[in-house]
């Protein structure tokens, strides 16, 4: 990566380079005067809004002007949106998530699956990953995406998949 040139400040350690960098270079939040930890609390007050909030309540948790406010909603709802879409060969696979389940008197053991498969209470989701055009070590990965998914049907997978942009079939 690079030595610190001065707190918060980073450079290349290439002798060719030299390039100076902070961690939210080429982001977004570059060049931004709030503190860090105002844009992540206003992220996770974006993202525990069912409804979306308003600039003006925003302002008041975060104790910043409703301009400031306003203009950190809409920069947080950009970076919210999907701008990438996967593309090339894509695996798709589906997945159980959840602990097991707590033993209460009053619920039903979930008993069979249809087939002998297990039938369990977790939540049913679907990952989605890209394969990377370069295999060499060293070389980035794919992205990936998931999703929870009310049920594990082939409508439910091509719906996510539409999402996504990764719905070519071959």
């Amino acid at each position: 990566m690079g030595k610190r040139a001065r707190p918060g400040l980073y450079q290349c350690s290439s002798g060719d380079c030299r390039h100076q960098f902070t961690v939210t270079t080429r982001t977004p939040l570059h060049s931004t005067k709030l503190p860090l930890r105002t844009w992540l609390t206003g992220l996770w007050l974006v993202l525990q809004s069912d409804k979306g909030i308003s600039s003006v309540r925003l302002a008041e948790a975060l104790g910043i002007s409703q301009q400031a406010a306003w203009r950190m909603g809409h920069a947080l709802r950009l970076m919210l949106t999907n701008h990438d879409q996967l593309g090339g060969i894509v695996e798709v696979d589906e997945f159980y998530f959840g602990g097991k389940p707590r033993l209460d008197a009053d619920s039903p053991h979930p008993g069979r699956g249809r087939k002998g498969l297990r039938r369990t209470l977790k939540q049913p989701a679907i990952a989605i990953i890209q394969r990377p055009d370069d295999l060499t070590k060293g070389a980035p990965a794919g992205k990936a995406r998931a999703a929870v998914v009310s049920d594990l049907s082939e409508t439910e997978a091509n719906r996510v998949l539409g999402e996504t942009g990764a719905c070519q079939r071959y």
